[in-house]
């Protein structure tokens, strides 16, 4: 039975919920259903900056080398990365409420007049500054009267701060009515500069919806159909790729990726699957063999569906190491050649405990949710 009526929130959520990149916009869609579940009206407040629209856009426009060599590849893939971003936009359009208006900067934020009992920025990279599509936005300062909440922000793979930045995001974050972080890294960033104690990590939000609630958005039929490895990363270098390259040696399985980086995964003669929005990604987790990832959502999500995962390089990343820790899979992280045979010779987790685990993550998340609001 759903929680109600007596409580019921109006709810505004800010987050990277317009980002093309899966682990994004999912997040978006799980926080959302998770406060519709918990009984309340709940909007994202579509709040896309012009440099993040720019970012996503297939061929982008950015000014120096890097965004410029990256354009001239999207033109070898045009065709194939634009039906990507159509997929990324429906899947915006059709399964995540947003503010019928669209806010391209912090100024149109504070000039908005929101009714919002609620307001809550999380999860994702929000609160790292030195991302290119970083706003003061994700701080809230705007929103009137509204309590402000922060779920599961992170401050990214590293938890060095940037010490430019300290005035503001100390001040901005002291009017938080209440506060959870999605690392410990993040938590220790924090606590030392604003000196706040007892920050609750909680489950990024991907965790709040259970995999058969996942299942619900995934087709029945595989975009693949043979036995693979899903090779999903936000930058490829050549050790990686080599690394990855073993890997599928070892187990004798073909590489599938639906996105590449640069010069150095898309010259590995993995196979490509480019028209790839959330959904189908999902789709592509859900039927692999086993995934084999360095991102932070690419590992939830094949925990979640119950995937046997190889982590690339996990145990070094700050957001990652401390998820696998918390679930007891830190032996599945690889970091070399020379560990190649031992992490493919691994027998895969037990699901059930596995499933427990997450399940007790997913109710810390939940009754955080259920103690603000």
């Amino acid at each position: 039975m759903r929680q109600l009526q007596l409580n019921k929130k109006l709810v505004g959520t800010i987050t990277f919920h317009g980002a093309h990149n899966y682990g994004s916009m999912l997040q978006a869609y799980a926080l959302q259903k998770e406060l519709e579940d918990l009984g309340h009206n709940c909007e994202i407040i579509n709040y896309r900056s012009f440099e993040q629209k720019k970012i996503y856009q297939v061929i982008s426009g950015r000014k120096g080398w890097g965004p410029m060599l990256k354009d001239i590849s999207h033109l070898f893939f045009y065709s194939k990365l634009k039906k990507k971003h159509k997929l990324f936009e429906r899947f915006l359009r059709e399964n995540l409420i947003t503010t019928t208006k669209e806010y391209n900067t912090l100024v149109e934020l504070e000039r908005e007049n929101f009714k919002y009992d609620v307001i809550i920025c999380g999860s994702d990279q929000i609160w790292k500054p030195t991302i290119a599509d970083f706003s003061w936005a994700y701080f809230l300062p705007f929103g009137g009267d509204a309590k402000r909440i922060a779920y599961a922000p992170s401050y990214g793979p590293s938890p060095q701060f940037s010490m430019q930045y300290k005035d503001a995001f100390v001040r901005y974050i002291k009017q938080f009515n209440a506060i959870s972080v999605r690392e410990e890294g993040t938590k220790r960033v924090i606590e030392a500069l604003t000196g706040i104690k007892d920050i609750p990590v909680v489950c990024d939000p991907v965790f709040l919806r259970k995999k058969e609630q996942w299942e619900k958005i995934i087709d029945t039929t595989p975009i693949i159909n043979k036995p693979y490895i899903f090779f999903y990363t936000l930058y490829a270098d050549k050790e990686m790729i080599k690394l990855v390259k073993s890997i599928g040696q070892e187990l004798n399985l073909p590489i599938v990726i639906s996105n590449f980086t640069n010069y150095f995964d898309i010259s590995a003669g993995f196979e490509l699957h480019l028209e790839c929005g959330p959904c189908e990604f999902l789709n592509l987790i859900n039927y692999a063999t086993y995934v084999c990832t360095s991102s932070f959502h690419g590992t939830a999500l094949s925990l979640i569906l119950n995937k046997p995962l190889i982590s690339l390089r996990g145990m070094s990343d700050n957001r990652i190491s401390s998820l696998l820790e918390r679930l007891g899979l830190q032996k599945y992280s690889v970091n070399s050649l020379d560990d190649v045979k031992r992490i493919c010779s691994l027998p895969i987790y037990d699901k059930n405990i596995l499933n427990e685990h997450i399940a007790a993550y997913r109710q810390v998340g939940v009754s955080f949710l259920k103690s603000v609001l």
